[in-house]
């Protein structure tokens, strides 16, 4: 003869609740079933247990500790178990505070009496007067986002001020208005001024008494924090484990870094290339670059230093003068040109240094027209053939002022 168990699981209202019916059914050769053979099984809930949150529990979800230091550690406790964060949302000055005076609280009976726009989660009423100190609400950390307008106008006023920027991308916020929330209310009962009959002049005679006791100290309270806890089913819109990343769009960042090859002599550039970019012709920059090595050759045999390579100034002068006429700022230039930036501001200043001291020479040269004039006078004393000489008198006398 075989015998099985069939057990039939009823969904417990309460941990105390939480009892299995476990049915034994015969199985033999005349498939008798045993009747009455039933008996039960405790065994914890499925979920847990919400006995650990309160000191006394009224609901599953709702009950009072009688400490704030109790209360922190059943908030803790919750966000671990449930792998939920919730964050404070609103807070009264005078919640959890022990030096509590009764002359500001009103004494009240029930939550009816409350006329406030939050939810009271205070217990039914018992009979029994309290005085709440105050409350507190905590709101899920993807609950409502409460500063849209502070934000929108901030991004709106950054846009503003950076023109240049033509798309800017808002972070993507991680609210999405959960309703689930925490409410914790600080009340003090007092259980010596319980009232056996529920009339408005009993309570009324109560609550007379419990405040002129209050004024001469004759009387003590019992502190409760009251705890509403949210359930499962009261998130949405989210994943219930923080731990989840949030699926975020790809930001495309821009690449700042520059393509472009450095700026070279042997660059193929047209003439009129080479004076877009650097604002001189070619030939004027070759005469600044031979002037700049023949002080520099003058300056080393003073110092009786051999003369070494000076090519490196060719390079000097395309990236000063190229700095000199564009509007590009000196980070940008020295990366263009592939220079640190201190050396490329060195050397801008020792040619700027460079043009001022042969600043006295340039300016003591004739003027154009007198240099025409001498130019003509000497190619009809000579008679010299334009094919010839005059070339290279032209281009000696026509160096730039």
């Amino acid at each position: 003869m075989e015998e099985s168990i069939t057990i039939k699981v009823e969904d417990p209202h309460t941990p105390e609740e939480a009892v299995i019916n476990a049915e034994i059914t015969v199985n033999n050769d005349l498939e008798m079933t045993a009747p009455g053979n039933v008996c039960d099984i405790e065994c914890s809930a499925s979920t847990h247990s919400y006995n650990d949150y309160f000191d006394t529990m009224l609901k599953p979800t709702f009950g009072y500790v009688n400490s704030v230091e109790k209360a922190n550690e059943t908030l803790t406790l919750f966000q671990e178990r449930t792998m939920s964060r919730f964050v404070c949302y609103k807070v009264q000055r005078s919640f959890g505070r022990n030096d509590w005076c009764a002359d500001n609280h009103k004494i009240l009976w029930h939550q009816d009496e409350q006329k406030i726009k939050t939810e009271n989660y205070t217990p039914m009423y018992d009979g029994i007067p309290y005085i709440l100190l105050g409350s507190k609400l905590l709101e899920c950390q993807y609950g409502i986002d409460r500063n849209v307008y502070q934000k929108q106008k901030h991004y709106a006023k950054r846009n503003v001020e950076l023109l240049k920027i033509k798309y800017r991308r808002l972070p993507v916020s991680k609210k999405v208005n959960c309703p689930a929330k925490i409410v914790m209310k600080d009340v003090v009962k007092f259980p010596m001024f319980k009232v056996d009959k529920h009339t408005v002049n009993a309570r009324r005679i109560k609550s007379l008494l419990l405040r002129l006791a209050l004024k001469e100290n004759r009387t003590e309270g019992e502190r409760r924090i009251y705890i509403q806890l949210p359930e499962d089913s009261d998130h949405c819109n989210h994943h219930k484990n923080p731990n989840s990343k949030r699926p975020r769009r790809l930001r495309k960042l821009k690449d700042n870094s520059k393509t472009e090859p450095p700026l070279e002599l042997n660059t193929e550039l047209s003439d009129s290339q080479f004076t877009q970019t650097f604002r001189v012709t070619k030939s004027l920059y070759q005469f600044l670059v031979g002037e700049w090595q023949k002080e520099v050759v003058e300056k080393m045999v003073e110092a009786g230093l051999p003369v070494a390579e000076l090519k490196q100034y060719e390079q000097y002068v395309l990236a000063s003068l190229y700095y000199f006429g564009s509007s590009e700022n000196l980070a940008t230039s020295s990366s263009r040109f592939k220079m640190k930036t201190i050396d490329f501001l060195d050397t801008v200043l020792k040619f700027s240094d460079f043009l001022i001291r042969q600043q006295e020479k340039y300016l003591s040269l004739p003027t154009l027209e007198e240099r025409n004039q001498v130019l003509g006078f000497t190619c009809r004393v000579l008679q010299v053939q334009k094919h010839t000489l005059l070339p290279q008198v032209y281009i000696h006398w026509h160096q730039p002022s």
